[in-house]
């Protein structure tokens, strides 16, 4: 608890600030809208985000019952995230703020070695700012945007040695046999693919094909490298092609949830490092991503069981479908929290509304199956010959979902239009009504003036 207050919750309203409130400041006759002057619409916004990213209901119950304290390296990120997402108006960083974001996030890095789910992302935006900010401001074939270019990556990665070097100081002074055994411990080949019952592919895989059996785990960490790398592709590709605060944001979800799905020796606790960048896009994406979330919490049942969460588990799930629930009701009938992708693009316009009734008939569907198997798990005994039959249909139905939210938010995040780094902003206000759905900053500037002009009248 101590931990949480000093450094997870400090990190939650610094990036809040940035997700929210900096996104609602309007520059009206060259001034810019102070932050006491905000509508008690996005107060009110910034304060239910703020709930729910605090009462994720995986992060409650896996540091606080099953004592196994994430919200550390996880509020690291998170102030790495802060620095990141602190761009000037033309999308540049400075050094000072590069440095500070590569620092945390080695601090992350190296208290749990699961940051590597985010690694990718933060990799390649940093690359990606680096290249862009400079050429934007020097121009491609300019001396002084090599030089500047340089610096700021020497900034990082002088940062990431020198912040390494002193972590690891112990283990190196007793020397090389010592470092070795540490990465053994870190990256656990031997231990095998997944550790219980996961809600991943190797694991929904398993009663069906019996992957250990035909390959070492030699070849198995390989392959689920390969395959990792691959699904993590699109979405940093993306990134560095067109760098922008909300790619950065859906692509550290893209990963982490690629990273859970595919990667070699995943835990059904490692869920959570995919949850804590969702609950981060909870404002622009309310009924998404609290669908994600519940399936998310849904896919540990077995471990809460064993536990004894359950009615932990049952009361946090409540709370926070109850709150979003609450939140959703009141965010529904604005426009600026439509972020869904634009069918009129990807499908003639007689189908878009058929979509949308498909996707919410599918969430009431998914809802629905998961009271069901929660029901049977806790009151049905499972066959003696296959006893664990409900942990295996609660992974293979989680992961089904993690599948589909996997592909979705990378569709999202593919079919982005702005470049809200390198974009003016008047530019950005020409859009048109389909580009703006996923253009955070000229939506919710849109909808901050037309509260304010309600207001006057």
């Amino acid at each position: 608890i101590v931990f949480d207050l000093l450094i997870f919750y400090p990190s939650v309203v610094l990036i809040l600030n940035q997700l929210i409130f900096r996104l609602f400041k309007t520059t009206r006759n060259n001034s810019t809208t102070s932050f006491k002057k905000t509508s008690g619409t996005e107060q009110t916004d910034y304060l239910f985000s703020l709930l729910l990213i605090l009462l994720n209901p995986t992060l409650v119950l896996i540091d606080h019952g099953h004592f196994q304290y994430n919200s550390i390296s996880l509020g690291l990120m998170q102030l790495s995230l802060y620095f990141a997402l602190s761009n000037r108006s033309n999308g540049s960083l400075s050094c000072l703020q590069l440095a500070f974001c590569s620092f945390f996030f080695c601090l992350a890095l190296n208290y749990k070695q699961m940051e590597l789910y985010h690694s990718l992302p933060i990799f390649f935006y940093l690359l990606a700012i680096c290249l862009k900010s400079n050429i934007f401001r020097f121009g491609l074939s300019c001396k002084r945007s090599k030089h500047v270019l340089f610096v700021m990556l020497a900034i990082i990665g002088s940062t990431v040695i020198v912040t390494f070097t002193v972590l690891w100081s112990p283990f190196i002074y007793e020397g090389f046999d010592s470092v070795i055994q540490v990465l053994i411990r870190i990256f656990p080949i031997n231990r095998g693919l997944f550790e219980d019952k996961v809600a991943n592919f190797w694991c929904s895989l398993s009663p069906f094909i019996k992957v250990k059996e035909h390959f070492s785990a030699e070849s198995l960490a390989k392959i689920s490298l390969i395959i990792t790398i691959l699904f993590n592709l699109p979405s940093c590709l993306n990134l560095i092609l067109k760098p922008s605060r909300q790619r950065f944001m859906l692509a550290l979800l893209n990963s982490a949830l690629a990273f859970y799905l595919f990667s070699f020796q995943v835990h059904e606790k490692s869920i959570i490092i995919t949850t804590v960048p969702a609950c981060l896009l909870i404002h622009f994406y309310p009924q998404l991503i609290s669908w994600f979330i519940l399936i998310a919490n849904f896919s540990m049942l077995p471990l809460f069981i064993k536990d004894g969460l359950v009615l932990a588990f049952i009361t946090t799930s409540a709370i926070f479908n109850v709150i979003v629930y609450a939140y959703y009701q009141s965010v529904k009938s604005r426009d600026s929290f439509q972020f869904w992708p634009c069918w009129e693009q990807l499908l003639p316009s007689k189908y878009s509304t058929l979509v949308e009734k498909i996707f919410k008939s599918l969430y009431l569907m998914s809802l629905s199956g998961m009271i069901v198997l929660i029901v049977c798990s806790l009151s049905l005994k499972p066959p003696s010959n296959l006893p664990d039959l409900w942990t295996l249909l609660i992974c293979i139905y989680s992961f089904v979902h993690f599948i589909f939210f996997l592909l979705f938010f990378n569709l999202i995040q593919l079919t982005l239009k702005n470049n809200d780094l390198f974009v003016d902003e008047n530019e950005s206000n020409k859009s048109d009504n389909c580009e703006k759905l996923f253009n955070f900053e000229s939506i919710l500037t849109k909808h901050s003036k037309q509260s304010g002009a309600k207001k006057e009248n």
